[in-house]
């Protein structure tokens, strides 16, 4: 995660692409995470094995699902915007993806510590 975000910030890829990529490390990191069936969710395995809370990743998801045109959008499909992130979407995806590197360094420091969990209320608004 902190080196595709590295490449983002020194001008390498789309933020974007960037932050969907991260989303998904996080998923897959948690594929096998015990609370939860092989059936559930990957965010939600994500999300309770990492202490976040679910709608941050889902949040995330769904930005960098629908947002992008040509130059940094993931993907293209009936939902899309075809629109750069606004200036506050940028700035709390941005934010979300520092944190979440942040939060699973911590788990990954000491998998064994409670985390504090990572809430909508610790990123910019999105309004």
């Amino acid at each position: 995660m902190w080196q595709r975000y590295n490449g983002y910030v020194h001008g390498r890829e789309p933020l974007l692409t960037m932050a969907y990529f991260c989303l998904s490390v996080l998923a897959w990191s948690a594929r096998d995470w015990p609370t939860f069936s092989k059936r559930s969710h990957p965010r939600r395995r994500a999300a309770a094995k990492y202490a976040i809370e679910l709608d941050v990743l889902d949040t995330l998801g769904r930005l960098t699902s629908i947002l992008g045109d040509a130059a940094g959008g993931r993907k293209r499909d009936e939902q899309s915007e075809d629109r750069p992130p606004t200036n506050a979407e940028h700035a709390w995806v941005d934010a979300a993806i520092k944190a979440l590197i942040l939060q699973v360094g911590a788990w990954a420091a000491d998998p064994s510590k409670q985390l504090r969990q990572l809430t909508m209320g610790d990123l910019p608004r999105l309004s």
